[in-house]
């Protein structure tokens, strides 16, 4: 008997966005797990979306290959590497279906998970996302790194994310409507799909071992992102300059007028010129941190309107 139909309207179509790059090897291997785990949704239909982000292998040959024998299948293909986050904005504005998820095309990210996703969607939870609190003997400084990343984030940015999260999720068609429509270019989607504000659930999972190749997300790339999701989501660091500022030149301003009296109305000869002016350096500096604050605020200002973020997103209305 057919289950009953979920919050969202479900028994329809779920979209799997894939961004693949270089991925030539794991193409085949990720579309059969994909079709054998279907066998738990077959009340649902599927569209597979690869997002080919400038690889320069074979994998847009086997991503063709695959969408003549599958007519599920469809791609976007770069005309160059423009990065996951683009890539999977590109496969969200691409999708059709009732509820995208979003996974990695290295199978690093189980498909067995799809079904676990959207039996919480049904449940009623916009976002599912999956989070990996263990880790593989092998894993052991990208885990430490994963770590303090999180934390650093959490206690710097306006938005907290979920600690150990991935970009392997459910979101449902609302939420990926809200999603498509932030216009910001410099895009972290992890941050995004918390800042939205719909109902959420996380599903812990153990990532697998990549099938072939090596991971395309260097050292400098990870950077990269991490500097994109800090930038993208938190003005502290402005707000730290401001107020380290205004502790520097209370601070200099008391040495300052400290050593002048003690040297004017107590000991003239023990309090050098030296010693003031380097007290005087101390408040000019806290001055100019001052300064350098008072613009950082104002660029904050100018920064979130120039982001173009909508100031609400509604979730239901009557």
């Amino acid at each position: 008997m057919m289950p009953s139909a979920s919050p969202h309207g479900a028994r329809g179509a779920i979209s799997i966005v894939i961004p693949v790059l270089n991925e030539e090897r794991s193409i085949v291997p990720l579309h059969e797990a994909i079709v054998t785990v279907w066998d738990e949704l077959p009340e649902y239909s599927r569209e597979i979306i690869f997002i080919d982000d400038g690889s320069i292998d074979g994998t847009w040959s086997g991503i063709s290959e695959l969408a003549k024998k599958d007519p599920s299948v469809k791609s976007i293909r770069f005309a160059r590497h423009f990065g996951k986050e683009a890539a999977i904005e590109a496969g969200m504005r691409r999708a059709k279906g009732d509820a995208l998820v979003v996974m990695d095309g290295d199978l690093q990210h189980p498909p067995a998970l799809i079904p676990k996703f959207v039996a919480a969607w049904e449940k009623g939870n916009d976002i599912v996302r999956a989070a990996h609190p263990a880790m593989r003997h092998d894993q052991i400084a990208r885990h430490a790194t994963s770590v303090l990343f999180y934390r650093l984030f959490n206690t710097v940015s306006d938005t907290k994310i979920t600690p150990g999260a991935s970009d392997f999720c459910l979101i449902s068609r609302r939420a990926a409507n809200a999603l498509n429509a932030l216009p910001e270019k410099q895009r972290f989607n992890r941050v995004l799909s918390e800042w939205i504000g719909f109902p959420s659930t996380t599903v812990t999972y153990e990532a697998s071992a990549r099938v072939v190749g090596a991971s395309a997300y260097t050292l400098r790339r990870l950077l990269s992102v991490a500097r994109i999701a800090v930038i993208s989501s938190s003005t502290l660091p402005m707000t730290i300059i401001f107020f380290l500022g205004c502790l520097l030149a209370l601070l200099g301003a008391l040495l300052v007028a400290g050593l002048l009296a003690y040297k004017y109305f107590v000991d003239y000869e023990y309090i050098g010129g030296a010693v003031v002016l380097a007290a005087f350096v101390i408040f000019n500096n806290g001055l100019l941190l001052i300064a350098f604050g008072v613009m950082s605020l104002y660029q904050i200002a100018i920064y979130r309107e120039v982001q173009n973020r909508p100031s609400y997103i509604v979730s239901d209305s009557i």
